[in-house]
C-alpha cells in the first residue's frame, strides 16, 4: 500500500493550521518532515497529521510550546517514552490550568453582575 505524502500547504489544510504554524513547529522540533520532493519541498505523512492534532489539542488545553516539547520528545523516544514524572508534571499543569480557568470564569461572572 502506497503511503500518502503531503506538502506543507496540504498538511496545513488537512489539519486546520497555517503553513506558518507548521514551519514554526518544525523549527521548534515538534514536527519533522519524512522526506522531500525532487524540487526540495518537505513532505509529511499521516503520523505528522496525528502529531499536529496532538499539538493543537494540547494548545487548546492551555499548554504552551515549552510544556508540549517534553511530551513530543518523550513520544519520539519510543520505548524510553513518556515517563511517570513527565506525565505527573503534565497532570499538575492541567489541574492548575483548570483552577485558573475556573477563577477567571468566576471573575467574568462577577463583572457581568456589576455591569447590570
Amino acid at each position: 500500500m502506497k503511503v500518502k505524502h503531503y506538502k506543507i500547504s496540504e498538511l496545513a489544510a488537512v489539519t486546520g493550521v497555517s503553513t506558518h504554524t507548521v514551519r514554526n513547529y518544525v523549527q521548534e522540533r515538534l514536527l519533522c518532515c519524512v522526506g522531500h520532493t525532487p524540487g526540495g519541498y518537505a513532505l509529511y505523512d499521516q503520523a505528522c497529521i496525528e502529531r499536529l492534532r496532538f499539538i493543537r489539542a494540547a494548545r487548546k488545553a492551555g499548554l504552551l510550546i515549552i510544556d508540549i516539547k517534553p511530551l513530543i520528545y518523550a513520544l519520539n523516544d519510543g520505548e524510553n517514552g513518556l515517563t511517570k514524572s513527565t506525565a505527573s508534571e503534565l497532570k499538575v499543569k492541567v489541574t492548575n490550568l483548570k483552577k485558573h480557568l475556573s477563577l477567571f470564569t468566576d471573575l467574568l461572572e462577577q463583572q457581568a453582575k456589576i455591569s447590570e
